[in-house]
């Protein structure tokens, strides 16, 4: 009978997996059915692929790393703005009144001494350990961290290989507000990158030096927290037909050329910009011009409900939702990149968030300070598209998510042998659900039968099914 009942539930589960399969390209947590397919490491043509499961901290996304040896298990934040891995060490301090959450022990990895070192020098040693090389980092939302040069064991999933990398002493309050333990940098690198003071091999190019793996990565994000960083390759499910890359400007950052920000029809800039791809910042980042542009535009070229309140300071670019804002009303964002024009819907630049009980709703396109001459298309555009890292040809490609308001990327539809159409999967579904009933009943008629003739039985529920133990 407990096999009858499996059986049914297992039948149960696949048509829910053949009802939902067309909206494939969404992201849901990952089922342990599923695990193998996304997280397990596969031989391509041209080498391997690891996917990792991404997940949501206070405001970024992450994935858990092991670190050291014996390992510790961290949360690091994909970071495609800088080069270095991170990690906080054992005596870590967070300021002012902050947590530098989960540490490694010094222990756990080797010391990089400062003198007689051909990574650094005396100029370059730690502030705090003076006997050891030097590591810090400042970041665009001027967050802060500092420690020494360590080098260890780094497991991702099933890869694991030997780095030299930051430990953390010190971290900033800002920093510590992502949620994460500390980042996991995937940027090319290059002497404004990669020396923190002391200049190491970027991460993600010494992954591909010593393992297998390819040289592109691609990450798939939502808002919801859900998502996946497959590192050697493009996501299973992804149709390469729908992918449309920019080229890179630069050997550094992951920087592209930005033709023309139009907000509806009207066009903010008048000479192209640099955008820089940066997974580590959480909204769409303008330079203080365009964003004026862009708040000015949206107040006197259109009929918005609640705009002059949504940009008034003491608001912080959020309303309350109370049924009056009307987001439909608001025109799209197109970007129009070297090769490619990604658009962004007012649900997708604005999101939702909670506060002490209350609805908000949140503009995420906001200004970088007025030294800043480059844009940043972080989250905000991450969570709309599929973004491929391609550093073998050096570009970066986008491709829209059918889980999302329609994007205006050219994309061709998924070849046919992509998968069932959709009146194969309700026909298959149909029969599912007979057989389901049909199986189900005879395990109630058996149930009733036993119960009748047992004297006692023990009930255990778990999160997927429920399932019944007899003594």
């Amino acid at each position: 009978m407990v096999k009858l009942i499996s059986l049914s539930i297992f039948l149960l589960l696949l048509h829910l997996q053949i009802s939902s399969s067309k909206i494939t390209l969404s992201l849901s947590p990952l089922s342990s059915s599923n695990e193998s397919r996304n997280r397990g490491l596969r031989a391509t043509e041209q080498g391997e692929r690891e996917g990792l499961l991404l997940f949501k901290t206070k405001t970024e996304h992450a994935i858990s790393v092991k670190v050291g040896q014996p390992p510790r298990t961290l949360s690091l934040v994909v970071d495609t703005g800088s080069a270095q891995v991170a990690v906080p060490l054992e005596g870590c301090n967070c300021s002012p009144s902050c947590e530098c959450g989960q540490q490694v022990a010094l222990s756990a990895l080797q010391e990089i001494q400062c003198e007689n070192n051909t990574l650094c020098s005396k100029k370059m040693c730690s502030a705090s350990r003076p006997s050891l090389c030097g590591f810090r980092v400042s970041y665009g939302d001027s967050s802060a961290i500092s420690g020494v040069l360590v080098s260890g064991l780094i497991q991702l999933g099933k890869i694991s290989i030997n780095a030299t990398f930051g430990g953390l002493f010190q971290i900033s309050s800002r920093f510590a507000s992502a949620g994460a333990d500390g980042v996991l940098g995937l940027a090319p690198g290059g002497p404004n990158i990669s020396c923190a003071p002391n200049c190491v091999k970027p991460f993600y190019d010494l992954l591909v030096e010593r393992t297998s793996i390819r040289n592109i990565f691609s990450i798939n994000m939502t808002t919801n927290g859900n998502g996946t960083l497959t590192l050697g390759g493009i996501e299973e499910g992804i149709p390469v037909s729908s992918i449309v890359y920019s080229p890179l400007v630069s050997n550094q950052f992951y920087m592209l050329t930005l033709q023309k920000l139009m907000i509806g029809d009207i066009s903010l800039n008048s000479a192209p910009l640099e955008a820089t791809v940066d997974s580590g910042t959480t909204y769409l980042m303008l330079t203080s011009g365009l964003w004026e542009a862009l708040k000015s535009s949206l107040l006197n070229n259109f009929t918005l409900p609640r705009a002059v309140e949504l940009f008034q300071p003491s608001n912080g670019n959020c309303l309350l939702d109370n049924g009056t804002i009307a987001i439909d009303k608001y025109p799209n964002l197109k970007l129009a990149l070297a090769g490619v024009q990604i658009e962004l819907t007012p649900q997708q630049y604005f999101v939702r968030l909670s506060r002490n009980g209350l609805l908000y709703r949140c503009f995420t396109i906001l200004a970088l300070p007025p030294t800043q001459k480059h844009i940043i298309l972080g989250g905000s555009v991450f969570s709309a598209y599929y973004t491929i890292f391609d550093r073998e040809n050096k570009r970066i490609g986008f491709a829209g998510k059918r889980n999302s308001i329609p994007a205006q990327v050219p994309t061709e539809p998924p070849s046919e042998s992509s998968g069932p159409s959709d009146g194969q999967k309700a026909a298959v579904g149909i029969i599912v659900i007979l057989l389901a009933a049909i199986i189900i009943g005879g395990a109630v008629y058996l149930f009733l039968q036993h119960r009748a003739s047992s004297t006692s039985y023990k009930r255990i529920s778990a999160s997927a099914q429920t399932q019944i133990l007899y003594d």
